[in-house]
Formats: structure tokens, C-alpha cells, sequence
């Protein structure tokens, strides 16, 4: 299953759009563009081929066998032949070297600045190795019928029920997990590259930087880097939504049109740039409000360029924007009603637009945090007198800001796509207001002197072992209950002092200890990327190396102890994990208000060997030890219970305790049960 699940993200992420790149004769400039590219365009062939085949009902494991198996022999014919390239001769010690001798020719503030948008981009990436193997936790995606189901719809071969306003590309795309294991409630393979739709935002701001020798972009991404985790949280990151998807192909669109042509028209780019604006739209539905405003630079483009192109480019364009707008806007054209439902306010959030907006104002308040709302309108004001920027302002953030406050505000996460967009401005504003403040412009511009040295000095080697050894020790540390129990401390404090206990949790697990724990793995995980890069380093190893050795290792892996009994015992433990902590939180709530003894006997074990509450402690026993307690039970004892872990006889006996009286249910929700026997 580890073999066939790998290969369904690789599916998902990189083969669609690697052929379909070299077939549309793209060109890239950069090794980040070709990534993004690909990474965008495999989603998106996966979304209409999925579809297709769905209405066709021909959406099976042996359909999509084969076309991954055709996709394969392309692929290889391709890197064989060297019609074209993959990065595969990356080198990690050239790479390393390059970054030292570019940040050793910086100056002071911009080795700063790089230091810590290095720091960010290291602890996404760790965010993204550290959510591998974690399920979807967001309340959406487990509990409604939402997301996840529709995923399992496709899985099934039909199209999906009940899928409301919501566009399919990220449903679609999960399916492809579903259909290829064979297991349509394994959420791993399907979750394990969310976390690359943020980390590919932050590629885009860094390539935009390297591009135009720029570091104002690399503000941005500090600011996108370390805000975001405050305005989402950092476990929403990683999960399974379209919020995060539509902010990325949203930005992908910008990112786009920044790097078109000037002066001339190119067919490439503009059929991209429109594609990824459709997509956007097919993402979810605030992605129509991107794909509005690039529909009409890209018919502006069309009539501006007109003279220029050929006929043979029109005949293309006339055939493409058709399939594209056909396909992305499917649900649209068959359930136009449905669709545009989704534009209304819900009556609930307040009866005229005078409360609805200050709700809605309340709600980025609490959300965000004073200080960070207070920077972001500060900077947003500081962007209005920076030249060019300032139409960015005025068409990708005060409008929909001031949209989703009036019309979409029952929801925060309907503002998602705007967050990049924000972080962009911000950045220019922030340099806006600096220059401002010390009267004089800003030399932003900076040089990327390469040493040509390839190997590393023997005190660069020294160095680079001794922060390893310290690392590895920091590994320890952070993995520690002492570091546990500091950040619980940490996250109550921010939780009551910051957003004064006002954050929304949108997650199935309503404890904070999801979060710690993340934080914690994040943390751990940055922790050990840097003596493996040292070790790749000194290896002199080649991407395609590291491929070999991890192609073997996860081949030995899947034969020996990640087999499909452990990876999906290992997901019942985690689902049995948010059971846990939520009735522990509940049952403390229940027990401290009634004041009674703090220790609880339990059938269920998961929760006694989970970190609850103060001085709760849950005692485990089987059913056998159980049955013997409850027979010599002396009165005034807690017991809580689940009710389909009791044998028959055992349930009866606890029913007739009940009847007769002779134990009170201070909670029962058929599922579990608090009893004073």
C-alpha cells in the first residue's frame, strides 16, 4: 500500500504536468517556475481527466493503471533521450556552496533578512515532512459532507452528491489516492501534499526575488511566512481544504501575468496565465473573482497584440479557451443555480450590512491579533503611494476585503486568496514607509555573486559538524515533555493575551494540543534538516542519488513494517487520538463542575495514555479487570466508557446498574458514557 500511495502523489503532483510541459513547449526560466508549473498543471489535467472519465464511467483502478503507465513510458523515453530535463544532476554541495557565497557577498541587513526568510522556508518544508503520515483534521473535510466525501464519490465512479457551490479540482485529485490503494478511508496519501500549496506561495515570492534582483519580494515572504500561521493556524496549513489550493493558484495567476513578455505576444504564456486564472475558479469559488480580472487582461492582451498573432495561434486559441473554460467551469454550467447560491450571506450573520460589517471587523480582530491587523492596514496604506503597486491594491485587496466584510464574511476562510496577494502589497508598503521615515530612498536591489568554489573549506566542514552535533542535541530537546509542557504554556498565553480566547478552531480536534504537536514535529523535524543537508553535503550526492536511495528505502519499507496493517492501524490510532483528547476535555469540564474525584477508570485506552487536563488521570482496564472493579466497586467512582469495546454480558450488567439506580450517567452520547457507580 506505502508503494501504491507514493505513486498516487506522484501521479497527483508531478507526472500530468511534466509531460504536458514539454508537449506545450513551455519554457522556464528557473528551476522554482518549472516546479511550480508542473506541480499546478499535473492538478489540473488529474482534475479533468478524472472528471471526464467519471462521466464516461470509466473512472476504475485499471483505467487509471493504465494511464499512469503510459504516463511512465513517456517520462522515461523523455529523460532518456534528453528531450528534457528534471534537475536530476542537482548537486546539494554546489547548492549549498552557491547560497554561502551569494549570502557572504550581502550586506549586513540583507544577510538578515535572507537568514530569516531561509529560516522560513526551511520550517515549511519541515512543516510538509512532519504532516506526512497525519489525517485530515479540518471539521469540514471529517465531519460534513464535504470535501472528503466527494473525493470518495469520484473514488466510486460517480460524480458527487450533494457538492453544493464547491468546484471539484481538489476532491477530483484526492480520489486518484482512493482509487489506486484500493481504501477510500486512508487519508494519508491524500494529505500529504497540501502543505505544498503554501510552501509552493513562498517559492514564488523567493523566485520573484532571485528574478528581479529584488529583496523587497523576500519581505513578503517573511511576512506571508510568519503571519500566515496566525491568520490560518499552522495545522489548517497542512490539511485538507480549498482555501490554501485557491490562494495558490490565485497568486500563480499574478505570478504569471508578472513574468509575461513585454511588448510581445507569446501564446505559451498567455494560454497559461488564462489557464491558471480558470483554475483558480475551478478551485473553489472565490477564485471567480481572479479569473474575472485576468479574463480581461487577457482579452486586452489579445486585442492589444492582434496584428501579431498568427493565424494558425488563433485557430489554438479558439480551440483551447473553449476545452479550458468547459472543463473548470463544469459544475457551473450544470448546476448554475447551486453554484451561484454560494454568493449569498447567510441571514444569520446579521440583519443589515451595518452589523455585518462590524461583525466581520470583529472578526479579523480576534482573528488576526491587533498587531498584525494593525501592521497589514498600515502597510496597505503605505503600498497606495508606491507606483504600480498601488493598482494592485485597489484590484486584488480593498475590493475583495470589502467584499467578503459585506457579502462573505459568515466564513473567514472565503478571504483566503487575498493573503498572498496582502503580503505582496504589505512588503512594498512597509519599504514605502521606511524610505518615509528616513527621508531617503532605498537601494533595494542586490547582486548574486557566485565563488565558483565547489568544495567546502575544511573549517566550512568543522563548522558545519559542530552545528549538526548541536542540532541533533536540539532534536532531543524539542522532543522532550519539558518543551511539550513549555508550549502548552506558550500556546496559553497567546491564546488568552493575543487573541483573547476568540480563536475560532476549525478543527475536529477542539483541544490545543493538535497544535503543540504540531508545532513540536515542525520544530523537531527543522531541527534534523540540517545535519542531513550537512550530510548530503559532504556526500557530494545528486538528486538523483537521493531518489535511488529513497526509492529503496521506501520499496524495503513497504515489505517490512509499513505494511497495510500498520499504516492503517497507525490511522486508527490517530483517529482514536482526537476522541481522546476532545471527551478528556469534556469529562474534565463535567467532573471539575461536579466536583468530584479525578480518577476515572476507563475501557478505552487511548485516553489514558494521552496528556489530559490538570490532575485527571484515566486508569485503563480490559473488560476482564473491569467487570472484577465494577463487582467490588465500594461507591462514588467514575468510570468512563465505550460502549463498543463491552461484551454483551458486560453492557447488560452496567444497564441493570443504571436501572436499579445504583450508578448515576453524568454523560452519554451512545458512543461513550460517564458513570458514578
Amino acid at each position: 500500500m506505502l508503494l501504491l500511495g507514493i505513486l498516487s502523489v506522484i501521479q497527483i503532483t508531478l507526472f500530468p504536468g511534466f509531460l504536458l510541459l514539454y508537449f506545450l513547449k513551455v519554457k522556464t526560466e528557473s528551476l522554482i517556475q518549472k516546479f511550480i508549473y508542473i506541480f499546478s498543471l499535473s492538478l489540473f489535467v488529474n482534475y479533468s481527466l478524472v472528471t471526464i472519465l467519471t462521466l464516461l464511467k470509466l473512472y476504475t483502478n485499471t483505467t487509471l493503471w493504465l494511464v499512469i503507465i503510459l504516463e511512465m513510458i513517456c517520462v522515461l523515453i523523455l529523460l532518456k533521450t534528453r528531450k528534457i530535463k528534471f534537475a536530476l544532476d542537482f548537486n546539494f554541495r554546489v547548492a549549498v556552496q552557491e547560497y554561502l557565497s551569494v549570502l557572504k557577498n550581502f550586506s549586513f541587513h540583507l544577510k538578515i533578512i535572507a537568514g530569516l526568510a531561509s529560516i522560513i522556508m526551511l520550517f515549511y518544508f519541515a512543516l510538509f515532512i512532519s504532516n506526512l503520515g497525519t489525517i485530515f483534521y479540518f471539521v469540514d473535510t471529517v465531519n460534513l459532507i464535504h470535501w472528503n466525501t466527494w473525493a470518495k464519490d469520484f473514488a466510486n465512479n460517480v460524480l458527487p452528491y450533494k457538492s453544493s457551490h464547491f468546484p471539484q479540482l481538489i476532491p477530483a485529485n484526492w480520489s486518484i489516492s482512493y482509487v489506486l490503494t484500493g481504501n477510500s478511508d486512508l487519508n494519508f496519501f491524500p494529505k500529504s501534499f497540501m502543505p505544498l500549496f503554501f510552501f509552493g506561495n513562498l517559492l514564488m515570492f523567493l523566485d520573484l526575488a532571485i528574478w528581479k534582483k529584488n529583496y523587497t519580494y523576500i519581505i513578503g515572504l517573511i511576512i506571508y511566512g510568519l503571519f500566515a500561521p496566525i491568520i490560518y493556524s499552522l495545522v489548517f496549513i497542512a490539511d485538507g481544504n480549498a482555501d490554501l489550493p485557491v490562494s495558490f493558484f490565485g497568486f500563480l495567476t499574478f505570478y504569471t501575468y508578472l513574468r509575461l513578455s513585454e511588448n510581445k505576444f507569446k501564446l505559451d504564456e498567455r494560454m497559461l496565465f488564462f489557464l491558471f486564472a480558470a483554475t483558480t475558479a475551478a478551485t473553489k469559488l472565490a477564485g471567480f473573482y481572479v479569473f474575472f480580472f485576468a479574463s480581461i487582461i487577457s482579452l486586452y492582451g489579445l486585442l492589444k497584440y492582434w496584428k501579431q498573432i498568427k493565424k494558425s495561434e488563433l485557430i489554438l486559441i479558439a480551440t483551447l479557451v473553449p476545452i479550458i473554460l468547459a472543463l473548470c467551469f463544469l459544475w457551473h454550467f450544470m448546476k448554475p443555480e447551486v453554484m451561484t447560491s454560494g454568493l449569498h450571506q447567510p441571514e444569520y450573520v446579521g440583519e443589515n450590512y451595518i452589523v455585518i460589517f462590524i461583525k466581520a471587523a470583529k472578526l479579523m480582530y480576534y482573528n488576526w491579533g491587533l498587531p498584525v491587523l494593525a501592521f497589514l492596514l498600515l502597510t496597505l496604506v503605505g503600498s497606495l503611494f508606491v507606483k504600480n503597486i498601488r493598482y494592485i491594491t485597489l484590484i486584488m485587496v480593498i475590493p475583495p476585503i470589502i467584499l467578503w466584510m459585506l457579502k462573505y464574511s459568515a466564513d473567514f476562510r472565503n478571504l483566503s486568496f487575498v493573503v498572498p496577494f496582502f503580503s505582496y502589497i504589505s512588503a512594498f508598503g512597509l519599504i514605502k514607509i521606511i524610505e518615509v521615515v528616513k527621508n531617503k530612498p532605498l537601494n533595494l536591489n542586490f547582486k548574486m555573486i557566485f565563488s565558483g568554489e565547489k568544495n567546502l573549506l575544511p573549517r566550512q566542514k568543522i563548522l558545519g559538524g559542530i552545528i549538526s552535533v548541536f542540532c541533533i542535541g536540539t532534536f532531543y530537546l524539542i522532543k522532550s515533555d519539558f518543551t511539550h509542557d513549555m508550549l502548552i504554556q506558550i500556546h496559553r498565553f497567546i491564546s488568552v493575551y493575543y487573541f483573547q480566547s476568540h480563536r475560532i478552531n476549525l478543527l475536529t480536534d477542539y483541544t490545543q494540543y493538535i497544535s503543540i504537536d504540531y508545532y513540536q514535529n515542525v520544530l523537531a523535524t527543522l531541527a534534523l534538516i540540517i545535519p542531513v543537508l550537512f550530510l548530503l553535503t559532504i556526500a557530494n550526492l545528486k538528486l538523483f542519488q537521493v531518489l535511488i536511495i529513497l526509492g529503496i528505502s521506501i520499496l524495503i519499507l513497504n515489505f517490512s513494517f509499513l505494511k497495510q496493517e500498520y499504516i492503517v492501524d497507525h490511522q486508527r490510532k490517530l483517529i482514536e487520538q482526537v476522541d481522546a483528547r476532545n471527551y478528556a476535555d469534556w469529562m474534565d469540564t463535567i467532573i471539575e463542575s461536579s466536583r468530584l474525584n479525578k480518577q476515572v477508570y476507563t475501557n478505552f485506552k487511548p485516553i489514558s495514555e494521552e496528556k489530559v487536563p490538570g490532575d485527571l488521570k484515566f486508569i485503563y482496564l480490559n473488560n476482564d479487570e473491569l467487570e472484577k472493579y465494577l463487582s467490588n466497586v465500594n461507591g462514588n467512582q467514575l468510570f468512563f466508557i465505550k460502549t463498543d469495546l463491552l461484551t454483551s454480558d458486560l453492557k447488560t450488567k452496567i444497564d441493570i446498574e443504571i436501572s436499579q439506580t445504583k450508578s448515576e450517567v453524568l454523560f452519554d452520547d451512545r458512543v461513550y458514557s460517564l458513570i458514578i457507580f
